[in-house]
This record gives C-alpha cells, sequence and structure tokens, in this order.
C-alpha cells in the first residue's frame, strides 16, 4: 500500500479526511515482517533447522519425535 510520512500535527485533519493514519512502528514493523517473510529461506536454512532440531532433541526428545513424525 502506497504511504505518505505526515507530521504529527496533521493526524487528526488526515483522520477527518478518510486517510488511514498509521504509527511509525507499526508501519516499521510490518515492514520487517515482509522482508523477514521474503528471505527466510536466506535466514533460516534447512540444515540450521535440522541443526535446531538435532539440539531440542537432546531435552525435549518426544516433542521432536512427534514433530518430525508429522511431517
Amino acid at each position: 500500500m502506497a504511504a505518505v510520512w505526515i507530521p504529527a500535527a496533521l493526524q487528526n485533519q488526515a483522520l477527518a479526511s478518510g486517510y488511514a493514519v498509521v504509527d511509525q512502528t507499526s508501519v516499521l514493523a510490518t515492514h520487517l515482517a515482509e522482508v523477514v517473510k521474503q528471505h527466510a529461506h536466506e535466514l533460516l536454512s534447512r540444515q540450521e533447522v535440522k541443526r535446531l532440531l538435532d539440539r531440542m532433541a537432546e531435552s525435549h526428545p518426544k516433542l521432536v519425535e512427534e514433530l518430525v513424525q508429522k511431517f
């Protein structure tokens, strides 16, 4: 969705004009979430998932066994 930054002083005017006003934190969090989704395969590889499962199996073997059996 296209967006425009506006000064906080114009927030009420923008709302009265029918615009959606979103706080900066929400905008940044949404953008970061989209970047992570687009690059998840680079951030968490198959080898990394296996390594995490192997480590988890040391302390929670039944949990990992149930999870792996379902896939």
